[in-house]
């Protein structure tokens, strides 16, 4: 697959996205987004770190504009699995786009570095940090009409 789909609320249960992307789980090995049954954490954190030494481009299933509520759950108290692959993103260097699709993670040249446990020792899922990570760069004075 020559993307990988990233979304809230287990994007891989959407019958359209499965249908045309793909799952991986148990029986399929081939597919944009992860939906192993049982899921499981570490699972999910090897699917996107194959993602990440697979140099694959990253695409956001959500809202232009995501909210602090997609990223923290204030009933847990602890980030959002959408957080952490996002911040599993910004550790190994992924550049934000923002086109007319939505919102595109870019990996680096080399992101090879990126291992379990300098993602378990660097990880930061900070609701704010992620935000300013994805915010649309503002137009610059440069291009502004006179």
């Amino acid at each position: 697959m020559p993307v990988i789909l990233i979304g809230p609320d287990r994007i891989c249960d959407r019958n359209d996205l499965a249908k045309n992307f793909g799952v991986i789980n148990g029986d399929a090995i081939d597919g944009a987004m992860f939906g192993d049954k049982p899921w499981t954490l570490i699972g999910n954190d090897a699917f996107m770190l194959g993602a990440v030494h697979a140099q694959k481009p990253v695409h956001l299933v959500a809202a232009r504009q995501l909210s602090r509520a997609q990223l923290w759950n204030s009933k847990r108290h602890c980030p959002t699995i959408l957080a952490r692959e996002i911040s599993i993103l910004k550790l190994a260097g992924y550049q934000v786009e923002h086109t007319v699709d939505g919102v595109v993670f870019t990996p680096p040249k080399d992101s090879s570095q990126l291992t379990f446990s300098t993602l378990f020792k660097d990880l930061e899922a900070s609701p704010e940090s992620l935000l300013k990570y994805l915010e649309q760069p503002k137009a610059s004075d440069d291009f502004k009409e006179s």
